[in-house]
């Protein structure tokens, strides 16, 4: 336990040191919420509040074009990515303030080889419902964690997908958290992959703006050629990149 514990604030240094770079984003730190009360109360000055003669969520349009070169000396890749996020309003479930995401997208990945049209290597169409979980330790640091309640894929149902440590913004908040995931290279097939994201939610007073920033890694390989789901930082997957970056549609 003390051993894992030691891991895991070792990624959180590490997702300090690579993504939190406060240059161009909005927000300054506050004090943390004393109860879970309070983190409810911050929750819900960003995304509102559940009205039921008036239900109304923040909704963001997601549109991503780019490009990338998961492998050296391998073609690139480009990823074509439309869609649509909705975040629900915030509740308590236990200890925990929480709030949900749905999402639905359409995907088209293509293979860039040199002087040739695009190949197409994958399409996909997914959905899927998350719940972000908010929680104060006893330290007093909060800690965070997404579950996918449900997902297009069955196999994704209930896994755990991102995990890590909140900040808290005079305008909103921040989630700095790791993932293990797989990305598509060349050939059409997945790789594993360690993600460390930095998202921020920013609310103004007639939309809400996210802003985020993700970073793929190789699995770290030990001496005996076993792969550990550890970031190998000297092996970044292409560029820092954006999934849920965005303005809603919509005042609240």
């Amino acid at each position: 336990m003390r051993h894992f514990r030691h891991i895991r604030t070792t990624f959180c240094l590490l997702i300090v040191a690579l993504l939190a770079t406060d240059a161009g984003y909005a927000g300054e730190n506050v004090d943390s919420p004393k109860n879970v009360a309070e983190a409810i109360k911050r929750l819900t000055d960003v995304f509102g509040k559940h009205d039921p003669k008036n239900s109304r969520q923040f909704r963001v349009a997601l549109e991503k074009d780019e490009t990338q070169q998961p492998e050296e000396n391998q073609p690139k890749v480009r990823d074509k990515t439309s869609g649509l996020t909705i975040y629900g309003t915030p509740y308590q479930l236990g200890e925990a303030a929480c709030f949900d995401i749905v999402q639905n997208h359409r995907r088209t990945v293509f293979r860039l080889d040199a002087d040739k049209e695009p190949i197409v290597i994958r399409r996909q169409e997914r959905y899927f419902v998350a719940r972000v979980s908010i929680r104060c330790m006893e330290s007093a640091a909060w800690e965070f964690q997404m579950t996918f309640l449900s997902h297009s894929n069955p196999d994704a149902i209930d896994k755990t997908y991102l995990k890590g440590t909140v900040k808290w913004l005079n305008d909103g908040f921040q989630l700095d958290g790791i993932a293990t995931d797989e990305v598509y290279i060349a050939s059409g097939e997945l790789i594993p992959s360690v993600q460390m994201a930095e998202v921020r939610y920013l609310r103004h007073p007639e939309y809400l703006e996210i802003k985020d920033q993700w970073q793929g890694f190789h699995w770290t390989e030990g001496p005996q050629g076993d792969k550990k789901a550890i970031p190998d930082l000297k092996r970044p997957i292409g560029n820092p990149s954006s999934w849920l970056e965005g303005k809603s549609d919509q005042s609240k």
